[in-house]
């Protein structure tokens, strides 16, 4: 299904007991319609899956979870909170914008902005829909295949990989943890308490994956590959990139916000959206390295370079 970054992956595992797919395509009219298109050539309808596993509650791999009305889905543990989008959760987002460096009418929009896209998500994927929910380091069943859970957050706190036997040998459904050719976007948190840890719960769930003994990757985006340490390698150099580019940023500013720092990274408005999370993360980890201190000032969070 074309998408940015040009396709999305949704994958179809027959056993000798039942159906199963892994992640739900994308939430546009076109999205689906490809969807059924595609079950349909390989003689497949929705009503087939008897299971639906999803890696993690965006758009793009969960566009179509309604069409799988037989299916049992499984989903991390906590996806009702990242949906959630009560008055808590917009009193959080707000004040995290502010602690951010948004300012004046920015904050309305930015938090706006978040909220529409959580509530987009959640009209895919209702909590209550969720039948089994999954921690990391989990096994379970589904149509008689032992699935081992990973958990790798960086791109969506939430995010599960799975790991399974199959006939090209230990397989891992991935879905934006890691692919060939790129690194996903950080979001992570969001605006929300824990959004300063991005980037190191990347790190981490680089960790996670680089050590798995894997034959052969699926991937959410992108072609099938062999080499997890080699894509495992390539998204943390990109990590890497990201935190030295900060570290100089900051260097150069000498006091700033994420917002500030941001700003010198973005080449447009929706870049800015995609920068933010990053930038934030990478920040919070130079903290964490002590290569930076920060300090909240009337809500507002500024960085410092340690020289």
């Amino acid at each position: 299904m074309e998408w940015p970054p040009q396709e999305v992956c949704v994958y179809i595992l027959e056993t000798d007991d039942d159906v199963v797919a892994v992640d739900a395509g994308v939430g546009t009219e076109d999205g689906r319609d490809d969807l059924l298109d595609t079950l349909d050539r390989h003689g497949y309808s929705p009503g087939d899956v008897d299971h639906l596993l999803l890696t993690h509650p965006h758009l793009d791999h969960v566009g179509g979870v309604d069409l799988f009305t037989e299916a049992t889905v499984y989903a991390h543990e906590d996806v009702s909170y990242y949906l959630d989008d009560g008055e808590d959760r917009v009193e959080e987002t707000r004040r995290k914008i502010q602690e951010a460096g948004f300012r004046g009418g920015y904050v309305d929009e930015a938090v706006e902005g978040s909220l529409d896209v959580v509530r987009q998500n959640r009209e895919h994927l209702v909590p209550e829909d969720v039948d089994v929910e999954l921690s990391g380091d989990e096994r379970f069943t589904a149509g008689g295949v032992e699935f081992d859970t990973v958990h790798t957050p960086g791109h969506q706190h939430q995010h599960l990989c799975f790991e399974f036997d199959s006939a090209d040998g230990r397989a891992l459904f991935a879905g934006d943890a890691v692919a060939e050719s790129f690194r996903s976007i950080i979001y992570d948190v969001g605006f929300r308490e824990g959004m300063y840890e991005a980037v190191e719960s990347y790190y981490t769930a680089f960790d996670r994956l680089r050590g798995r003994d894997v034959d052969v990757v699926y991937p959410g985006h992108g072609p099938v590959f062999h080499d997890l340490p080699a894509a495992v390698d390539q998204a943390e150099d990109s990590l890497d990139r990201l935190v030295e580019r900060c570290a100089d940023t900051l260097r150069d500013l000498g006091r700033a916000t994420t917002f500030d720092v941001t700003l010198q990274h973005a080449e447009s408005q929706d870049d800015f959206r995609n920068r933010i999370f990053d930038d934030a993360g990478a920040l919070g980890y130079l903290e964490k390295q002590e290569l930076a201190t920060s300090e909240l000032e009337d809500g507002v969070r500024y960085f410092e370079p340690v020289e």
